[in-house]
C-alpha cells in the first residue's frame, strides 16, 4: 500500500501531548454539561468533545431558531392569502436567511426566582428572546428548573444558573436584563455587577466572573404582571414535585469548579468589554 503525506491536522496530532481523564463525555449540550460539573465536582477530571454544536440543538438549529421560522412561514402564509382579508398587492418575494439566525436576536431577558423548601432550594428561569425582524418576541424560548439540597440564605443560585445556561445558549453578547422575583437576590446582583470585587461566597464568585463576560447587562425586579404571575406559578407547581423538571444540582460545587478556570472560556470572548449598565 502506497504511503501518503499526513495531513496537517493528524501531524498536530500525533505532537500533542496526551492527557488522561477519569471520563470522557460526548455531545456538549446541556444534560452533558451539567453532567460534567457534577462529576467534576466531586473531584474527576472531565472532558466534553462535540463535534460541532455547543450547547446543544436548542441554541443552533432547535428551539431558539425554528420558532422564529415558524412564524415569519405563518406571516408569509397569511400574506399570500391576503386577499382573503381585503388587502390588495402585485407580489412579494421571500427571503428567509436572516429569520433564524443568531444576527436576528436583538436582546434577552431573564426572569429569575427561587423558594426555599423542606427539601433545599428550588429555582430556575425563564428566557425571553427579542428579534429584529420575524416573530416579535419568543417566550419562553427556553425555561430551567433546579433542586439544590441546600439549606442556606445565598440568594443568587438561581441567578447563576440562569446565566450559565444563557452561555450554553451562545447568547451572553447580547443586551441582557435579569428581572429578579426575590428583592434579596436583585439587590446583591445589583451590587455585583456594579462592584465584582464585593463577592462574598462562592456563589457570589461565581455570579460576578459570570457577569463579568457579559457586555451589557442589568437587573431590575420583576413587577406584578403577566411574567411575574407566570414565573410564580410555575415555582408554586415545582414545590409539590409531581414533575421531572428539576434537575439535581449543587451551585456551590458547580462555583468551586469554575473557580480555577477562565470564565471568559465560556463566553468565547476575551474579556475586553465595554462598562456594564446597572439598573438602580
Amino acid at each position: 500500500m502506497k504511503s501518503t503525506e499526513s495531513t496537517s491536522s493528524a501531524s498536530t496530532l500525533t505532537k500533542t501531548r496526551p492527557e488522561e481523564f477519569d471520563l470522557l463525555i460526548l455531545g456538549g449540550g446541556t444534560g452533558s454539561t451539567i453532567a460534567a460539573w457534577t462529576f467534576a465536582g466531586e473531584g474527576k477530571r472531565v472532558a466534553v468533545v462535540d463535534r460541532k454544536y455547543i450547547g446543544g440543538s436548542c441554541p443552533n438549529i432547535a428551539c431558539l431558531p425554528s420558532k422564529n421560522i415558524i412564524h415569519s412561514a405563518k406571516v408569509v402564509d397569511y400574506f399570500r392569502r391576503s386577499e382573503e382579508f381585503g388587502i390588495a398587492h402585485d407580489g412579494f418575494t421571500i427571503e428567509m436567511s436572516g429569520v433564524g439566525s443568531a444576527d436576528n436576536i436583538a436582546a434577552a431577558a431573564l426572569t429569575i426566582g427561587q423558594q426555599r423548601t423542606a427539601r433545599g432550594i428550588l429555582g430556575g428561569y425563564m428566557l425571553k428572546l427579542d428579534a429584529r425582524h420575524g416573530a416579535k418576541s419568543l417566550n419562553p424560548a427556553s425555561e430551567s428548573y433546579f433542586l439544590d439540597h441546600a439549606h442556606d440564605n445565598e440568594p443568587l443560585r438561581a441567578t447563576c444558573w440562569a446565566l450559565v445556561h444563557l452561555c450554553w445558549l451562545q447568547l451572553q453578547r447580547y443586551s441582557i436584563t435579569l428581572y429578579h422575583l426575590d428583592r434579596a437576590a436583585l439587590v446583591r446582583c445589583a451590587a455585583l455587577i456594579a462592584q465584582p470585587d464585593t463577592a462574598g461566597s462562592a456563589v457570589e464568585r461565581m455570579a460576578a466572573r459570570l457577569f463579568g463576560v457579559m457586555p451589557e447587562i442589568k437587573a431590575l425586579e420583576c413587577v406584578k404582571g403577566r411574567f411575574f404571575d407566570r414565573a410564580n406559578e410555575k415555582l408554586n407547581q415545582l414545590t409539590r414535585f409531581a414533575t421531572n423538571e428539576l434537575v439535581p444540582a449543587d451551585l456551590r460545587a458547580m462555583a468551586a469548579t469554575l473557580s480555577g478556570s477562565d470564565a471568559a472560556a465560556l463566553s468565547g470572548r476575551n474579556q475586553n468589554q465595554p462598562e456594564q449598565s446597572v439598573s438602580r
